[in-house]
C-alpha cells in the first residue's frame, strides 16, 4: 500500500475516533444534566423535610401547650402549623412520585401523621375550652409517642435521602472526570487530523511543483529537439 493510501486511511480512522468521541461525550453531558436535576429535585425534598421538621415540632409543642393550657390564641397556631404540616407532605408526596425508595418513607410518615392529626382534632374538639388533667396527661403522652415514631421515620428517611445526594453528586464528579479525559482525547485528534490533512497538503503541494517542473523540462527538451532539427 502506498504512502498516500496510508494516510488517506488513517485520516478516515481518526475522523471515525473523533466522531465516536464526540458522540460519548453528548452521552456525558446527558448523563450528567439528568444526575443534576435529580440532585435539585432531592434537594428540594431535602428542603420541604428542613420545613416539615419545624413545623411538626411546633404543632407537637404547641398541642402540649393546649393539653395544659387551653387558650384560644394557642389553638390557632396549632392550627396553622397543622395546616403547614399537610401542606409540606402534599409536596413531598408529589416531588417522590419518581423515587420509590422515597415515596414509601414519605407514605409511611404521611399515613401516621395524619393519624396523629385526626386524635389531636378529636381532643380538641371533646374539649375546646377545657381538659380535665388526666385526660390531658393521657393524651400528650399518646401524642408523644406517635410523634417519637414520627420523628424515628423522619430521621431514616433524611439519611437515605442524604445518602443518594451524596452518591449521585459522587457520580456527577465521576462523569465529570470522564468527560474531562474525552475532552482531551478529543483534542488530540483533532490536533492528529489537522497533522495528517497538513502533511497531505504538503506531499501534494511537492508532486504538483515536481509536476509542473518536469513539464517545464519536458517542453524546454522539445524546443531543443524542434530547434536542432
Amino acid at each position: 500500500m502506498s504512502e498516500r493510501n496510508v494516510l488517506k486511511v488513517l485520516s478516515y480512522f481518526v475522523l471515525i475516533l473523533m466522531l465516536v468521541s464526540s458522540l460519548f461525550q453528548l452521552y456525558l453531558t446527558d448523563q450528567t444534566r439528568k444526575q443534576q436535576q435529580s440532585v435539585l429535585a432531592m434537594q428540594s425534598l431535602l428542603d420541604l423535610s428542613d420545613e416539615f421538621s419545624a413545623n411538626l415540632g411546633s404543632v407537637q409543642q404547641e398541642f402540649r401547650s393546649y393539653a395544659i393550657n387551653p387558650r384560644p390564641d394557642v389553638l390557632n397556631s396549632l392550627s396553622k402549623f397543622q395546616s403547614v404540616v399537610n401542606r409540606v407532605l402534599k409536596e413531598k408526596l408529589a416531588l417522590s412520585v419518581q423515587y420509590p425508595e422515597f415515596k414509601n418513607h414519605i407514605t409511611k410518615i404521611n399515613r401516621i401523621f395524619e393519624a396523629e392529626n385526626k386524635a389531636i382534632n378529636a381532643y380538641v374538639n371533646i374539649h375546646p375550652t377545657k381538659m380535665v388533667a388526666e385526660e390531658s396527661l393521657k393524651a400528650v403522652g399518646q401524642n408523644e409517642r406517635a410523634m417519637g415514631m414520627l420523628w424515628t421515620e423522619l430521621f431514616e428517611y433524611r439519611k437515605l435521602l442524604k445518602d443518594r445526594v451524596r452518591s449521585v453528586n459522587d457520580n456527577i464528579s465521576s462523569i465529570s472526570e470522564k468527560s474531562f479525559k474525552g475532552s482531551v482525547i478529543s483534542l488530540l485528534l483533532l490536533f492528529g487530523v489537522i497533522l495528517i490533512f497538513g502533511y497531505r497538503y504538503i506531499r501534494a503541494k511537492k508532486r504538483y511543483k515536481a509536476a509542473a517542473s518536469d513539464l517545464v523540462l519536458s517542453n524546454h527538451e522539445m524546443l531543443m529537439r524542434s530547434l536542432l532539427e
